[in-house]
């Protein structure tokens, strides 16, 4: 009887750890005690002079105080965004990750701006993780593909910086110019110069890192 128990003993352990990580967004890396998270108070931003061309990936932890942009990639400082995760714009309070294309459709007009996006809920750690795949976008929550949109425009190109904690350009909310500063913590940011896939994905939630990130904080 007591061979029989093992087993049955280590499965509750493993089900009760997944629990615990998909229900509160725990991660042993992620959310760890060795590092604190970075926290970002609405008013201020990191400018880092790289950008990504093609398909890029970008993972976090996060825990929001109110809806604002974790990272945007654009052609400049106040210049037109090509992607970015976060909440707000023109996603309104959702969370999304998206991409903005000038490219014209079969009807001739614009394509503007692609999303994945999900609710979300303030004060809780979330394990995000967006990908652009050249075809689409992808929104993974706590390593579980959370939702998708088709995206086969090409994104705008001449992009020069990526922002941390804001957009790169303003948004109008209730007819006022905003950049959407992000209000929160972060912790683990990674951005990947590739379209990382269902497994990468699920890996980084463990702390695996699948592949160099081509930038990173708050590690």
């Amino acid at each position: 009887m007591e061979r029989a128990l093992l087993p049955v003993a280590a499965v509750i352990v493993i089900l009760l750890a997944w629990i615990a990580y998909s229900y509160l967004g725990l991660s042993n890396a992620r959310q760890g005690a060795s590092q604190p998270p970075c926290y970002f108070n609405g008013s201020y931003y990191i400018e880092v002079p790289m950008a990504i061309e093609g398909n890029v990936s970008v993972s976090v932890s996060a825990n929001f105080t109110s809806p604002g942009i974790i990272v945007s990639q654009g052609l400049g400082n106040n210049s037109h965004a090509e992607w970015y995760l976060g909440r707000g714009g023109e996603i309104n309070n959702e969370l999304g990750f998206g991409v903005f294309s000038e490219a014209k459709g079969p009807d001739n007009t614009t394509q503007g701006w692609r999303f994945a996006k999900a609710n979300i809920t303030d004060g809780r750690w979330y394990n995000i993780v967006g990908v652009y795949n050249s075809s689409a976008v992808d929104l993974y929550i706590n390593g579980e593909l959370v939702s998708s949109a088709s995206a086969p425009y090409p994104p705008i190109n001449g992009s020069r910086v990526m922002m941390v904690g804001r957009r790169t350009s303003e948004f109008y909310v209730n007819g006022i110019p905003s950049f959407e500063y992000f209000t929160g913590s972060i912790k683990g940011l990674e951005i990947f110069n590739k379209a990382l896939n269902a497994s990468e994905v699920r890996s980084l939630v463990w702390g695996i890192v699948p592949a160099r990130p081509v930038f990173s904080m708050c590690q």
